[in-house]
C-alpha cells in the first residue's frame, strides 16, 4: 500500500484503512516514511471508546506502550456486536 501512494500519486495521497496499516512504528507510514524520506506523514487511528477506560491516558496504558501509535486519535461510540 505504501509503496502504491508513493509511485502513484505526485501531489498527495489519502489512505483510509485499518488501525494496523496506520500504525506509525511499523505499517504504511513507516514504510512510506523510510522509502520517500522528505513527505509528510500523518497516522490517524480511529479507536472505539470502552466501558472501561474513560480517559485517553487509559488507552496508552492499555496499549502498553510509552505512546498510540499515531499521530492523531479519533475517539467513537463503541458499536455493538453479536
Amino acid at each position: 500500500m505504501a509503496l502504491r501512494m508513493i509511485g502513484g500519486v505526485a501531489s498527495g495521497a489519502v489512505l483510509i484503512t485499518g488501525n494496523g496499516h496506520a500504525r506509525i512504528e511499523r505499517a504504511v507510514p513507516a514504510v512510506r516514511m523510510r522509502e520517500a524520506p522528505g513527505r509528510t506523514v500523518h497516522a490517524v487511528g480511529v479507536l472505539e471508546v470502552s466501558a472501561e477506560l474513560r480517559e485517553p491516558a487509559q488507552y496508552v496504558e492499555e496499549s502498553r506502550a510509552a505512546s498510540l501509535p499515531y499521530d492523531l486519535v479519533v475517539f467513537t461510540p463503541a458499536t455493538a456486536r453479536e
